[in-house]
Order: structure tokens, then C-alpha cells, then sequence
């Protein structure tokens, strides 16, 4: 054959797909039937929305949702007419107790110093050593010359001297301060036992009723105010003007007034005793920002002091003051120009709402305000006492 014959035409097959749905004639390799818009193979909608089956009935689940409409509104019928007593106001609520505050007590000591200074020290020890060098040759030769009762005797008397010895020269001190109760806990001793301890217990401090109403602001210092309505010989004007000053710095909400109360064990080998505590502490609150004498010796001693007894306070404030307080506040009373752009102002008014404030305080806390008083009525008296023997 060569090669310049023409090969046979091939035959060409036309394949043709049906569609499922509507039998329209498709080209093979559609997605879509040109008449219904299917797929041709599965004749499905390919457009239309998943149908999700629906679970059996035999399962009894119910899709039934009910709605809870509430309880209708009953109006009564007729309505009440308020009355009068409607409108009156209610009794008025008692002052709130404040509750406690416990304190934890002082620590143990860390830092434990010889009971005895240099001195007796050294001199106990070498009479000691002496008298027990002394003691042990007599025993010994006691126990040498078979006087056996002798040496029992003597090396008894030798031991115990030696235990008596040893604990004096080895005994130690030691003692913590806690500042919220200004109590001290001792502690001594010997041959790792306790000899002698006092020890403060944690404290509870219970907060003073505060009244209702509050004074309004004082035109002048409370301590001016106190000394020009106070009376009486010197000791009481002292007590007068410095419990007046303290009563008027808690109405303002610059100190704190509580009752202190701990207990206190003091134990030795021989005895325990316990005594309870209970004393009156002031406490700064906020800054006081008046002019007043007594207001800015309180709240500086409070700053170095932040709960302080009111016997300490008072102390500490008569000890810087000095006998001549009394003249210092009238110096400044002349002093101060009257407020208000030169009208005078009601001082009689002010020292009755300090006089109110106060009555009210002590129907409150009647066992604070007498220790209060108490307390401040003792320092004046034993400062005033103090001056008294000093100019002699």
C-alpha cells in the first residue's frame, strides 16, 4: 500500500444524556438540564432548600411551645383613701452598734539580752565558781574518807548551787512593744525555761455611738469655745477645755473614741494571775485643718501615736502645753478677728451645740465618757500636782 492512500473516514458517536426529571435530551458533562434547570443525573433541585427529616412520632416528642402569661393585675374595688397616718413618719431607728475590732497581741521577743548588766554578771559568776570549787573539793573528800553521808550532803548542796548558778548567769530578757495597745510583753529566761512572762492578750476595740446630727462648723476652735463657757478653779478648766476639745474633734470626724479592753497574764513559776485592761483610746480619723491650740497638740501627738489612751494623751499634752495653757488660749482667743467679715458671732449658740453634741455622746457611751472623764480628770490632777511641788 503507499502512502499516498487516503485512510477511511472514522465514524463519530453522538451520546446523548436524558434527564431524570422532565426526559429533555442533554450534551453529556452538565450540571443543569437545559429545559428544567435539574441536575440531570438525579433529576434534584439543586437550588431549593435542604429538607431536614422530621423524627418519628413514636418517640412522643412534642414541639409545642406554650407561653406563661402573668397573673392578671387586680385593682380593688373601691380604691383606699389614704389617711393621716399614712403621711406620718416613721419611728426613727436606733443608733447602729458598731461592731468590735480585735487586735493581734505583741509577739514573742526576738531579741533576748542578758537579765544582768556586765558588772553583777561577772562578779556572780566568779563568787559562784569560787563557792562551787569549794563545795566539790568537800564533797570529794568526803567520798575519799568513806564519810558517805557527808559527801551525799555536800554534793547535793553543790548541785543545786550549781543550778542556781547557771540559771542566773544564763538568764535572758526580752521584751515587744505593740503599738495598737501600747502594752508590753516581758518575757525572762533561764536554762530554756520560762521564769517570769507578762503577756497582753489580743485586744477588742468597740467604736463609740456617734449621734445622729452633726455641728455645724465652728467659727472658732472648740478649745477657744470650751475655755470661754468653762468655770471653776484651774484643775477643773483644764479637764472642762480638754474634754470639751476632744468631744468637739469627734463631732467633726477628726479623731476616733473606742473602748479598749485585753487581757493580760502574768505567769511565773509559782503563780498565775490574769487582769483584764480596759482603757480609753483616741484615734486620728483625718486631718484637722482649724487654728485651735489644745486641736493641733492632740492630732501631732496622734500622728506619732495612732491609738493612743486618753490618760497617755492628756499627759502628753499638758507636758507640752505646760501650766499656762489656759493663757495661751485666751491670747489666741483676743487674737483671732471674728469671722464674717467683722459681724459677731452667736458663741453662745456654738458652745450649746458642743454642749448638745456632748450630752449626747456620754447618753450613748456613758461607760466610755466616764472612763473619758475619769481618765483626763487624773492626768490634770497629777500634772497640776507635779507643777505645784516643782515651784516649791
Amino acid at each position: 500500500m503507499s502512502q499516498n492512500a487516503v485512510d477511511p473516514p472514522k465514524k463519530i458517536e453522538e451520546r446523548i444524556q436524558v434527564c431524570a426529571h422532565c426526559g429533555a435530551p442533554n450534551p453529556p458533562g452538565l450540571l443543569l438540564c437545559l429545559a428544567c434547570g435539574r441536575d440531570p443525573v438525579s433529576g434534584r433541585d439543586l437550588f431549593a432548600p435542604p429538607q431536614i427529616p422530621a423524627p418519628p412520632s413514636s418517640l412522643g416528642l412534642s414541639y409545642n411551645l406554650t407561653v406563661t402569661m402573668p397573673d392578671p393585675i387586680l385593682v380593688p374595688d373601691p380604691l383606699p383613701v389614704p389617711t393621716m397616718e399614712d403621711f406620718i413618719a416613721p419611728p426613727a431607728r436606733a443608733h447602729p452598734v458598731p461592731p468590735p475590732t480585735f487586735r493581734a497581741p505583741p509577739p514573742n521577743p526576738r531579741e533576748m539580752a542578758p537579765l544582768l548588766s556586765p558588772l553583777p554578771r561577772w562578779t556572780i559568776g566568779f563568787i559562784g565558781l569560787a563557792a562551787l570549787a569549794l563545795l566539790g573539793m568537800g564533797t570529794a573528800g568526803s567520798l575519799v574518807a568513806l564519810n558517805l553521808p557527808g559527801g551525799i550532803c555536800l554534793g547535793s548542796l553543790w548541785l543545786a548551787l550549781a543550778i542556781v548558778w547557771l540559771g542566773i548567769i544564763f538568764a535572758r530578757r526580752g521584751e515587744s512593744l505593740s503599738r495598737t495597745t501600747g502594752a508590753r510583753r516581758r518575757l525572762v529566761t533561764a536554762l530554756g525555761q520560762r521564769l517570769f512572762e507578762i503577756t497582753p492578750g489580743p485586744a477588742r476595740d468597740q467604736r463609740a455611738q456617734r449621734p445622729g446630727g452633726q455641728i455645724a462648723s465652728l467659727s472658732q476652735p472648740a478649745s477657744q469655745l470650751v475655755y470661754l463657757a468653762s468655770m471653776g478653779e484651774r484643775s477643773g478648766q483644764l479637764t472642762q477645755v480638754l474634754l470639751g476639745t476632744l468631744c468637739a474633734l469627734a463631732a467633726g470626724d477628726h479623731v476616733d473614741l473606742a473602748t479598749q479592753t485585753y487581757d493580760v497574764l502574768t505567769a511565773s513559776p509559782l503563780r498565775r494571775r490574769f487582769e483584764t485592761v480596759r482603757r480609753t483610746v483616741v484615734s486620728r480619723r483625718a486631718l484637722y485643718t482649724g487654728a485651735g491650740y489644745l486641736e493641733k497638740l492632740i492630732l501631732d501627738h496622734l500622728r506619732h501615736t495612732p491609738t493612743a489612751g486618753a490618760r497617755e494623751l492628756a499627759a502628753a499634752v499638758l507636758r507640752q502645753a505646760g501650766a499656762d495653757v489656759l493663757e495661751r488660749i485666751a491670747a489666741e482667743t483676743g487674737s483671732v478677728p471674728p469671722p464674717g467679715g467683722g459681724e459677731a458671732s452667736d458663741l453662745d449658740a456654738q458652745v450649746a451645740a458642743l454642749r448638745a453634741f456632748c450630752d449626747e455622746l456620754k447618753a450613748l457611751n456613758p461607760d466610755l465618757y466616764a472612763q473619758l472623764s475619769q481618765d483626763v480628770e487624773e492626768t490634770v490632777h497629777a500634772f497640776l500636782r507635779a507643777a505645784r511641788q516643782r515651784s516649791r
